[in-house]
């Protein structure tokens, strides 16, 4: 993201200690999901399909922020957000409709507690937040979300899910951690960004 930003014309170039912090970063999320990558060698092909697929939507994502945040000039983040989800959702739904995938569709408990968390807090919330903080912070700030997300996800699947938390987990969320504090911009007076 940072360096995508950095691309853009006007974008800031990449400090070295940015760089330092996010390849510390991405060696912590390598530590963390290497058992799920070596468990199964059989399927190593199929996840490294979806590891491409997410990179690739990664980089859309990370075009779409710098591009909002060097021209969105709405002062109402919520409004913006909104439309944005509104676009989203559309196409998603125009998308499942031509997939003929209406016919799948069921609802039970667990799918509907599942459902209204992604609403409120993984789309209204995070989106809504998410939106603010590139409003406002660095993009090399914001950015930190992506080493942050699969801590919490890790976390998550150890107290809700009893999935295995051992030392490999606290070394490699220890591990995003600096880098996460390498690539935070140091203090400047007010009005610059870093």
């Amino acid at each position: 993201m940072v360096g995508i930003d950095a691309a853009f014309p006007g974008g800031k170039p990449l400090r070295v200690m940015q760089l330092v912090g996010m390849t510390i970063g991405f060696l912590g999320i390598v530590m963390l999901v290497w058992p799920d990558l070596t468990e199964h060698p059989a399927s190593l092909s199929s996840v490294m399909i979806g590891i491409v697929a997410v990179q690739i939507a990664c980089i859309g994502w990370a075009v779409a922020s710098s591009f909002s945040k060097r021209h969105t000039h709405s002062s109402d983040v919520i409004g913006a957000a909104t439309l944005q989800m509104l676009a989203g959702g559309s196409l998603m739904t125009l998308v499942a409709t031509l997939r003929g995938e209406w016919s799948q569709l069921s609802f039970n408990m667990a799918t509907s507690a599942a459902l209204a968390y992604l609403a409120v807090l993984g789309s209204v919330v995070a989106f809504v937040s998410y939106s603010y903080a590139l409003k406002h912070l660095p993009i090399s700030v914001v950015s930190l979300y992506t080493y942050v997300n699969p801590v919490i996800a890790v976390a998550l699947g150890a107290l809700l899910l009893h999935e295995p938390f051992g030392l490999l987990q606290i070394g490699a969320a220890a591990v995003i951690v600096i880098g996460m504090l390498i690539v935070q911009p140091s203090k400047q007076p007010e009005g610059e960004v870093s």
